[in-house]
């Protein structure tokens, strides 16, 4: 509290120097009172409180030309005697630090009552109260209620993240109503998701950052908890794919209890939970038990004949990235759920339709809901005896896969050879692109200036030639590039994982290309391969791999590449810590060069003659690179750069 009543004497302070505070000043006194636990300082919040809505009710009442007086409630006692003074007209903060305080003490006639004087103040409410409004709604037993004033509040009120989380609280509510007592003023899980998902397309970029960043696995548990509630296959379908294209969200062990139980509980069809039947609810569980162990039983069978799909495709399941296998459950899941859904419908285009149709609903038209590996399973599953095909997704592309050839000796591959290795693939399996992201250099740099802009430049001519759509990222506005005449869309923002991600996520293209934008995009396209980004929107990085990347740009697997290739090179260790450079150069012997990986133009490289140069250079170095080459010098040396283009048809520039 002193750190409080020093905010107190500073206010005071202002008083006697004639400075009136702002609200925000007085503001945060009152929610530091209200914080204290202490009735007092309670009291005396709520009095400033209401001293301050009465001043702003005289601001309302000058402008109108009203110059009577009146009191405000009976709510609003008198003007506290420390602080007989002038105070600023209060702010919708005023008005949310009050609701806040009588909505947790269920003072329901001072909610009502603060609700009146908003109006009265011509104070436009914000999420921040609109939120409370709702919540309070939801503690009274009135998720319904909460619901209207939503509808009511919306068009003059943004909603934030927050804003759903309350809606699916009384989405849940309402459900866990309905099963006791037929009740139909709410809307369905669909309804609640499609204004969620139209609320999420509508914001800003910056503003989806900082939404995704929001998101929490507990309101993701409790979005996927009232579609199983509502025993909607086809929706719950819907947004496994959908949380996991918006949100970056996969299936957790909550997800993975869920959805076999909702199945279970579809195939029982449980009637309506009467309070009759709520002290008989035992019964069920045995019914229900033995109905789950037939759902896990079509559970393992799923997840059987996908790893047989995966293994036929020569994918090792257990050698894949995490982020890798915990999207597998997405996939295994909706198989599930497809399996479970052909059982209700009269054949495939009923049930593909009944996904769609969900989809329309929800609003998630242009999310991918296929499944890449369908035409991989078997035509169909047995399960009680039964036949249920698990092929119901269109086709998507895929992508063949390179099967690089091991370069023997220093003979370079003909054209032919480079050709039948898979890289290309053959002319016959060129990728059929539509829309392209080039990525820019960003702000010029030493190391990556004016020869970026202009190679980028070319590709989004060649792009426009070939009537490919191409979309450029580069938040640099001095650049030939960013002309819109060049481009068809230009993206002005930064070259981070963060925002390409939600660039890829809006637009959709088929590939991208890194090699345009100098060290920046290398980096960048290194990073979102980590991170799962590009496989997940099925982006094909176009031109040089991200393995050959890591490779060239990794000095330590550079070095090892060219020794398989038998190219003789100087001898050089990779460390990642000053001890380990000081320790490498002692071995190779001085002088050294240093060289920085994944650095713009060699920034943090350099020579040292002897181990005070290097302990100042590597320490230097590896505060701007993580890793750096410890190299025999070769200075005095004569120097012959030899570079050649060959195309397929063994055309060669020197």
């Amino acid at each position: 509290m002193g750190e409080v009543q020093a905010a107190v004497s500073v206010v005071e302070l202002m008083y006697e120097r004639g400075v009136t505070p702002d609200a925000k000043h007085v503001n945060g006194i009152i929610g530091a009172w209200f914080r204290s636990g202490q009735s007092m300082q309670k009291e005396k919040a709520e009095q400033l409180g209401w001293a301050m809505i009465e001043q702003r009710l005289e601001v309302v009442k000058r402008r109108r030309g009203d110059r009577s007086r009146q009191t405000i409630s009976k709510l609003q006692s008198r003007i506290p005697s420390h602080i007989q003074r002038v105070v600023p007209p209060a702010t919708i903060e005023t008005f949310s630090l009050l609701l806040l305080y009588y909505e947790r003490r269920g003072r329901s006639e001072a909610v009502r009552a603060l609700k009146e004087h908003l109006d009265l103040a011509e104070i436009s409410p914000n999420s921040y109260f609109m939120n409370h409004m709702l919540y309070a709604e939801l503690r009274r037993g009135e998720p319904r209620v909460a619901w209207q004033l939503y509808q009511a509040m919306k068009d003059s009120v943004k909603p934030d993240l927050e804003t759903f989380a309350c809606l699916w609280d009384c989405e849940k509510a309402h459900l866990d109503k309905l099963s006791i007592e037929p009740v139909d003023d709410f809307p369905e899980p669909r309804k609640v998701f499609r204004d969620f998902l139209a609320w999420y397309t509508g914001l800003s970029i910056r503003s989806r950052v900082s939404a995704r960043e929001d998101f929490s696995e507990d309101l993701y548990n409790q979005i996927m908890r009232c579609m199983c509630l509502a025993k909607d296959l086809e929706g719950t379908l819907v947004t496994l794919y959908s949380l996991k294209a918006v949100f970056g969200f996969l299936p957790n062990d909550e997800t993975l209890r869920m959805i076999p139980m909702l199945v279970a509980r579809r195939s029982l069809g449980q009637p309506q939970m009467t309070r009759k039947r709520r002290r008989s609810r035992l019964s069920d569980v045995t019914g229900l038990k033995g109905k789950l162990a037939d759902v896990s039983k079509v559970l393992d069978l799923v997840v059987e004949q996908r790893m047989e799909a995966l293994n036929r495709q020569g994918v090792k399941l257990e050698t894949c990235s995490t982020q890798r296998q915990n999207e597998e459950q997405v996939h295994v899941l909706a198989a599930f759920l497809r399996v479970v859904m052909r059982r209700y419908v009269d054949d495939q285009q009923t049930m593909t339709e009944g996904i769609e149709t969900a989809a329309q609903e929800m609003g998630a038209v242009g999310i991918d809901l296929q499944d890449p590996l369908h035409s991989e399973y078997p035509s169909n599953l047995k399960s009680h005896q039964k036949v249920i095909s698990l092929s119901s997704c269109q086709q998507t592309r895929t992508f063949a896969r390179s099967r690089p050839q091991q370069i023997t000796g220093q003979e370079a591959p003909s054209a032919q050879a480079y050709i039948s290795s898979g890289v290309l693939g053959g002319n016959n399996n060129l990728l059929d692109l539509k829309k392209v992201v080039v990525i820019g250099s960003g702000g010029l740099s030493i190391g990556q200036a004016g020869e970026f802009d202009y190679s980028g430049s070319q590709a989004l001519k060649a792009l426009k030639e070939a009537k490919v759509t191409s979309v450029l990222v580069n938040p640099n506005i001095a650049t030939i590039q960013t002309d819109l005449k060049l481009a068809d869309v230009v993206y002005y923002q930064p070259v981070t994982p963060q925002y390409v991600t939600y660039i890829i996520e809006r637009e959709r293209p088929d590939g991208i290309l890194l090699t345009f934008g100098g060290q920046t995009a290398l980096n960048l396209g290194v990073q979102m391969e980590d991170m799962g980004i590009f496989e997940r929107y099925g982006v094909k990085v176009l031109g040089t791999s991200i393995k050959t990347l890591k490779t060239s740009e990794d000095r330590d697997l550079f070095a090892k590449a060219l020794q398989e290739i038998n190219i003789p090179i100087a001898e050089s260790i990779a460390v990642g810590t000053v001890d380990e450079a000081l320790a490498a150069a002692k071995k190779i012997g001085y002088p050294i060069i240093s060289r920085s990986a994944y650095a713009l133009g060699g920034l943090g490289s350099g020579f040292a003659s002897d181990e005070e140069e290097l302990k100042n250079l590597s320490s230097r170095s590896l505060s701007l690179s993580p890793q750096i080459l410890i190299e025999k010098s070769l200075k005095g040396w004569k120097e012959l750069e030899y570079e050649v283009v060959r195309d397929a048809d063994n055309n060669c520039i020197t």
